[in-house]
């Protein structure tokens, strides 16, 4: 959706196939029993704000949280876990304790890498300037963090999520609680190997951040945003549309 919306906003030609019978995928609302509809996803965990700007989507009804909601993490013994933002409650003094020391570092490493998730990856072999650059400004930024620091990152950045919160924490339902809320949409779970840890800070960088729990607005209002921002663009949709292979030109 975003893409094609980019393109139309460029002066592009764009017809948009949808297989199903309304556009929009996850951010489509649809019914689940009779008169309660809800999208497919809940929340809006990586949404860049300089796409919120790019396609004027507050004229079209988008809106913005004001803070944090809660997460609530169930207990069968009735002792839950609520975060918060930057907080925790219900878990032990030592896991509070270390969820300050976590979040504190996560935004930490997530700042050095604010700059750097809307950039094309560099290619390294390619010898362009602009991809040097790119890899000297995130050196830089990751040298700034301090030798202790930027080695902490270049360990954790390797590791599986799971992995990482039982680093930190006892609490089984906190480390659920944080692996689910870190990795959501990006199809990976808590044990995925290779950078896993990469999209819980992704989670927590860019101009419309996102704590734990944070939701930047409605999944469905994000869609039919969207959407509006498309018609504006006058581009070409055809629902329930399928497709068996695509010809690159």
């Amino acid at each position: 959706m975003v893409c094609a919306a980019y393109l139309a906003k460029a002066g592009h030609k764009v017809l948009v196939l949808e297989s199903a019978q309304t556009p929009g995928g996850l951010a489509a609302s649809r019914e689940f029993d009779a008169g309660f509809r809800a999208p497919v996803a809940h929340t809006v965990s990586h949404f860049p704000g300089r796409i919120y700007e790019d396609l004027s989507l507050e004229k079209h009804g988008l809106k913005a949280s004001a803070g944090p909601q809660r997460i609530v993490g169930l207990s069968p013994d009735g002792n839950h876990l609520v975060v918060h933002g930057s907080l925790v409650t219900g878990a032990g003094a030592q896991d509070i304790d270390a969820y300050a020391k976590f979040s504190r570092q996560m935004r930490r490493f997530a700042d050095a890498l604010a700059p750097f998730w809307l950039k094309t990856i560099p290619r390294a072999a390619a010898g362009k300037l602009s991809d040097l650059l790119t890899f000297g400004q995130l050196g830089l930024r990751l040298r700034r963090l301090g030798k202790d620091d930027m080695r902490e990152f270049m360990r954790v950045a390797a590791l599986p999520a799971r992995d990482l919160v039982d680093e930190y924490f006892d609490n089984e339902i906190l480390k659920a609680m944080l692996c689910w809320d870190g990795l959501i949409g990006s199809r990976m779970a808590p044990r995925s190997p290779n950078n896993a840890v990469l999209p819980m800070l992704y989670r927590q960088s860019g101009d419309i951040r996102c704590e734990p729990g944070l939701l930047s607005t409605s999944f469905w209002k994000t869609g039919s945003s969207i959407q509006m921002s498309w018609l504006r663009s006058q581009m070409t949709i055809r629902s329930s549309t399928k497709t068996d292979r695509s010809l690159p030109t």
